[in-house]
C-alpha cells in the first residue's frame, strides 16, 4: 500500500502596525495509517488524547518582516526551496514501508 505524508504550508501576509509581515506555518495532516488513534492512545495507558489535534498543530515554518510586495517576500524563496528540494528523500518506517511527503499549499 502507497503511503503519503500530507504537510500543509499556509502562507499569510499581513501589516500589522504598518510594518510587512510573513508567516508561514506547516502541519502534518492526520492520516490513521501513519498515526496512532485516539483508541490505541488509551489502550497505552496515556490517557484520552485527540491525536488527530496534536499532529495538525501548526508549527512556525518562517516569520520574517519584509515589504507586503512581491520581490520582499521572494527573499525568503531560498529557504523555501531548501525545504521543497529534500521532499523526494523517502522515509521507512520500522515496518519498511517507504512514505511519500505531498505538500499542499495554502494563503489567505
Amino acid at each position: 500500500m502507497e503511503r503519503k505524508h500530507h504537510f500543509m504550508i499556509w502562507a499569510d501576509n499581513s501589516t500589522p502596525l504598518n510594518h510587512g509581515h510573513l508567516l508561514l506555518t506547516v502541519n502534518s495532516v492526520y492520516d490513521e495509517a501513519l498515526y496512532i488513534t485516539n483508541e490505541e492512545m488509551k489502550a497505552k495507558g496515556k490517557g484520552d488524547i485527540d491525536v488527530q489535534a496534536v499532529v495538525e498543530r501548526p508549527h512556525v515554518y518562517i516569520l520574517g518582516t519584509c515589504g507586503s510586495c512581491k520581490v520582499h517576500q521572494l527573499a525568503y524563496i531560498n529557504n523555501r526551496q531548501a525545504y521543497l528540494q529534500n521532499l523526494d528523500i523517502k522515509i521507512t518506517t520500522s515496518n519498511g514501508a517507504e512514505i511519500t511527503d505531498t505538500v499542499h499549499f495554502f494563503s489567505w
